[in-house]
């Protein structure tokens, strides 16, 4: 199994490298560049309905990926403290990786050490700043399942133009199949832009990429939103578990005409997008833009444009700038609480930590399953979101 890192695992110390410091004149080989057009293959997408569909305006996340391999050569003949590798664009910005093959300090200095930095930083504008998420990986020539994955998202500005790993991985572990008979590095790197917005989710990622996270991304993400909704529906549980209170209110809603209970049984759409932006939209977790994929496909089923059979029974719907109770309010509480609650086993199966995840081997329809499972759960979370903001 491949090993895969991130900066909550505590796998890789991560710090900030100086992108100013003397470049070697031993650089990393730059043996395969795909930018965003290149990477686009004409393989038909197979994700659940909607899962590919952008209307945003702007530059689509395909336009701001791209993909990069480095090999370094003749490693241990090589005497430099650090080596560079040549400036690549990906995403309209220029980049190039750094490693330390002995350790980038003395902390360190039983690992290798490994960054990405942007390119000539001392031109960049004050106030210069863009959002990625790159994947950093070290192949394992005797056994790709076996590569070293790891991955970040960073705001780089111009003073924070680095970011990486300074124990990326122990020296000796290098000779278990990564250097091998070639005496030879090879490195890939993914690297997303981020195109930003705080109104509602978006598309985030490439089609590829996404579906190459969606395996070791998805305890990660859904967790959280089972929770989510879990706690709320407790909450409600207990306020229904209350009699004086909820009887009280059963009181106050039917004595309310027709109109109005119809003027307290919505919200703005708007309003609603922001919240669930503010509330799970993190610059620093690494889950972020993944997880707003899904809220974006799930809004996208909510809206009524996929298929939701074998989804619960709404609990709102869209209507034009509106959410809107899909029942009486009432109805909806009771329904609700009467759901099953997610059972032991399928909690306990999933994983908080991305401690091996293969990639690249799952099949298809597994990967298509990943997404349905996620762009339900992304659904029925804005509805709750939507639900607790009306009754509140």
């Amino acid at each position: 199994m491949s090993e895969s890192t991130n900066e909550d695992s505590g796998a890789g110390r991560l710090v900030e490298e100086n992108p100013n410091e003397q470049r070697s004149q031993s650089e990393l080989t730059l043996v395969k560049w795909q930018s965003s057009d290149q990477v686009k293959t004409s393989t038909p997408s197979s994700s659940p309905p909607y899962m590919d569909i952008d209307h945003d305006f702007g530059p689509k996340p395909s336009e701001l990926f791209g993909r990069i391999f480095c090999k370094i050569d003749n490693v241990s003949k090589i005497n430099e403290r650090r080596v560079c590798s040549e400036v690549f664009q990906i995403g309209g910005h220029d980049w190039f990786i750094v490693v330390y093959l002995q350790g980038r300090d003395a902390s360190s200095s039983k690992h290798l050490s490994l960054f990405l930095c942007v390119a000539d930083s001392e031109d960049l504008l004050p106030g210069w700043s863009h959002l990625a998420q790159f994947t950093v990986s070290l192949v394992n020539k005797l056994d790709p399942k076996k590569s070293k994955h790891a991955d970040l998202i960073f705001r780089f500005r111009k003073n924070a133009t680095a970011r990486g790993w300074n124990e990326f991985i122990e020296l000796p572990k290098l000779h278990e199949g990564f250097i091998y008979d070639s005496d030879s590095l090879l490195i890939g790197v993914q690297i997303q832009v981020i195109r930003e917005r705080v109104d509602r989710p978006w598309r985030c990622l490439d089609y590829e990429y996404r579906r190459e996270l969606a395996t070791v991304f998805k305890p990660d993400v859904d967790l959280p939103l089972l929770w989510f909704v879990e706690d709320y529906r407790r909450g409600l549980i207990k306020v229904t578990e209350d009699k004086l209170n909820w009887n009280s209110f059963g009181a106050f809603w039917s004595r309310l005409d027709q109109n109005s209970r119809r003027q307290l049984s919505r919200a703005k759409r708007d309003v609603i997008l922001k919240e669930v932006v503010k509330s799970f939209f993190f610059e620093d977790k690494i889950t972020s833009a993944f997880v707003m994929e899904f809220f974006y496909s799930g809004l996208k089923a909510l809206e009524g444009q996929t298929d939701t059979d074998v989804s619960p029974a709404p609990m709102v719907t869209v209507e034009e700038d509106m959410f809107v109770l899909a029942d009486d309010v009432m109805s909806l509480i009771q329904r609700f609480c009467l759901e099953p609650f997610a059972q032991k086993d399928e909690i306990g199966h999933q994983k908080t930590t991305r401690d091996g995840n293969a990639r690249g081997v799952y099949d298809d329809e597994t990967i298509k399953d990943v997404e349905r499972h996620l762009i339900e759960r992304g659904k029925r979370t804005i509805e709750v979101v939507a639900f607790g903001h009306i009754y509140v």
